[in-house]
């Protein structure tokens, strides 16, 4: 049984999917922007812009780049959306996974000392407000704009959380019957 780290990285044809969506609803919601409108269509249209704006700016240099997102390896998990450090199995006290309409979405940790690990990327700041969708937990892990899929990631997980040792047989023990041999 193989070893080797499980590394997910950026998929450019799903970020480039992602700010295409972003730009057709910027688009969009320059319709809303029009003063006939009124002014509460005004105002959606202006938050709308505002946002899928700034999440498109914000995919471009993940379309550019291949860097990791994950990383799953004997020594413990690194999600780079959350922050720069990797977090040992032995923080790690339980992993689970969240979805939706029976689809599983993302992977759950709960760590044993979260503070040891603060967040250092501004999703992972936005993580504590998961907890209004009814499930605790520090860290979330969706892998929606990656390479890979979450069962991978699970089976990995699986894989090198405990890794089976090779059992050292010891020598067979014969049973005996009155007299021993010399």
């Amino acid at each position: 049984m193989s070893q080797d780290p499980f590394i997910a990285r950026d998929s450019w044809w799903r970020i480039g999917a992602a700010i295409a969506i972003c730009a057709g609803f910027v688009w969009v919601s320059t319709i809303f922007l029009i003063p006939a409108q009124g002014m509460k269509r005004q105002i959606v249209g202006w938050i709308a812009l505002v946002f899928f704006g700034i999440a498109g700016i914000g995919l471009l240099p993940r379309l550019f780049g291949a860097a990791e997102r994950v990383r799953i390896s004997s020594k413990g998990i690194y999600s780079r959306s959350w922050s720069d450090d990797m977090i040992p199995w032995q923080e790690i006290s339980r992993i689970s996974t969240w979805g939706s309409r029976g689809k599983t979405e993302f992977i759950l940790l709960r760590l044993t000392r979260p503070d040891r690990f603060p967040p250092s990327h501004p999703a992972g700041y936005f993580s504590k407000a998961n907890a209004l969708f009814g499930v605790r937990a520090d860290i979330w892990i969706g892998f929606t704009l990656t390479d890979c899929r979450i069962d991978e990631a699970l089976a990995a997980i699986d894989r090198l959380q405990n890794p089976v040792e090779p059992a050292v047989q010891p020598a067979p023990v014969r049973p005996s019957f009155g007299r021993r041999r010399v």
